[in-house]
């Protein structure tokens, strides 16, 4: 079954809105390095990131390396909704998976 793309659309919005809003509870905007969306190949799942300047000086890491960041993965139950609409691209035996890239990215560009 295809993905419903305004489905996705729409909660992913409600998703990351709601991340930016936990977050910046978390962190002041301005200590911010970066925040965005983290995702496989695939795109089978989108799920939130972020970083500050104190952990980048602090802990080293790479500014490349989301799964090394700070807020990496960080209340990602907030996009569980967002899990399950990508979900619906899988076939029943999880064989393939029926998406469109390009359109999962326009959106993604859209609501970031």
């Amino acid at each position: 079954m295809a993905v419903d793309l305004l489905h996705l659309e729409n909660e992913l919005f409600l998703a990351v809105d709601a991340f930016f809003q936990w977050l910046l509870s978390q962190t002041a905007a301005a200590d911010l390095y970066a925040a965005g969306l983290y995702s496989g190949g695939e795109l089978s799942y989108l799920v939130p990131t972020a970083n500050t300047r104190a952990f980048l000086r602090e802990a080293g890491t790479s500014p490349w390396s989301p799964p090394d960041w700070e807020f990496h993965l960080s209340n990602s139950v907030l996009f569980q909704q967002v899990e399950e609409v990508l979900g619906q691209g899988w076939s029943s035996d999880f064989s393939a998976y029926d998406i469109d890239p390009l359109a999962v990215r326009q959106i993604v560009h859209r609501v970031l």
